[in-house]
């Protein structure tokens, strides 16, 4: 199923890069990688929040820590990019629509 979805995702950049101006396409990626960034958090604060096993006998618990681990880890380095960058990322969304290339 991720593999569709990221063959799908590599399509979908590649019309885009053909058919919209560079300004479009930067935030339309922007906007859904803060939205996917958002959705995350929150999908791991709820599954902290709630204690759920998520379905997962003892075996799989290993496993599955190890990727909440690194899904907290990426939300960190997500938060100082998006500060280190917050400049830019002002001006991707509400700012000009010339971009030097």
């Amino acid at each position: 199923m991720e593999l569709y979805l990221l063959i799908a995702l590599v399509f979908v950049y590649i019309v885009m890069n053909f058919i919209v101006n560079k300004a479009v396409m930067r935030r339309v990626w922007l906007l859904s990688f803060i939205l996917s960034f958002a959705l995350t958090g929150i999908s791991i604060a709820f599954l902290r929040a709630n204690h759920q096993d998520a379905l997962m006998s003892v075996n799989q618990m290993n496993w599955y820590f190890i990727l909440y681990v690194f899904g907290y880890i990426a939300i960190a380095l997500g938060v100082v990019n998006l500060w280190i960058y917050r400049k830019e990322i002002y001006n991707i969304i509400i700012g000009k629509n010339d971009f030097p290339d």
